[in-house]
C-alpha cells in the first residue's frame, strides 16, 4: 500500500474511534469521512461498512492497549486503571458486538476478538495477581466481568465525561471485591 493510501486509512480510523466515542457507534459515516478529511469514496475504498471500519478500530485500540501495558514496565499498580480502560472499550464496541451477533459470520467473529482481548488481559491479571492486588483465583473471564459491571454503571451516562466519572466511581467498589480476602 502506498504511503499516502495507508495515511488516509490510518486518518479514518482515528476519526472512526473519535467519532464513535463522542457520539456513538452509528455515527454517520460520510461525518467519519469529513473528520478524516477525505471523501466518501475513500472511505468506501479502504472499508466496505461500518462493520470492516469498527473492527479496524477495535484491533487498533486492542494493539494500544496492549502497547500500553508493555509500556509501562507491566506495572502491577497500573492494574486497576487499565480495568477502567477495558471497560471504555467495552462501552466503545458494544454496539458492534451486539450487531455481530445478529450476523452469520458473527459468533465466529465474536470469538476472535475475545481471544485477542483474553490475550491483552491475561499479563496484567498475572501481574496483579503476583503482586497481591487481586485475588489469585481470578480469571481473564471475571475480568470480563468485572468490565461488564462498570460498563453498566456508566451505561446511562450520555456524555463522556459524565461516564468518565460514574466509571471513576464504580471503580474503588468493584475493586474491594477483587481484592485477595
Amino acid at each position: 500500500m502506498r504511503r499516502d493510501a495507508r495515511d488516509r486509512r490510518e486518518k479514518l480510523i482515528a476519526a472512526a474511534a473519535a467519532l464513535f466515542q463522542r457520539d456513538g457507534y452509528h455515527v454517520a459515516l460520510e461525518a467519519i469521512a469529513m473528520e478524516a478529511g477525505v471523501g466518501r469514496a475513500t472511505l468506501y475504498r479502504n472499508f466496505i461498512d461500518r462493520r470492516a471500519l469498527a473492527l479496524a478500530v477495535f484491533d487498533r485500540q486492542l494493539a494500544a492497549l496492549g502497547q500500553d501495558w508493555v509500556a509501562e514496565g507491566a506495572n502491577a499498580a497500573a492494574f486497576y486503571p487499565f480495568l477502567c480502560r477495558i471497560a471504555h472499550h467495552a462501552m466503545l464496541h458494544g454496539p458492534l458486538i451486539a450487531s455481530l451477533r445478529a450476523e452469520s459470520d458473527g459468533p465466529a467473529l465474536i470469538h476472535g476478538l475475545r481471544a485477542r482481548l483474553d490475550a491483552v488481559l491475561a499479563p496484567p491479571l498475572a501481574a496483579a495477581q503476583a503482586a497481591g492486588l487481586v485475588r489469585a483465583d481470578l480469571t481473564v473471564a471475571d475480568l470480563h466481568r468485572a468490565a461488564k459491571m462498570l460498563v453498566a454503571a456508566a451505561a446511562d451516562r450520555l456524555d463522556t465525561d459524565g461516564r468518565d466519572q460514574a466509571l471513576a466511581d464504580a471503580l474503588p467498589l468493584l475493586v474491594e471485591g477483587l481484592k485477595p480476602r
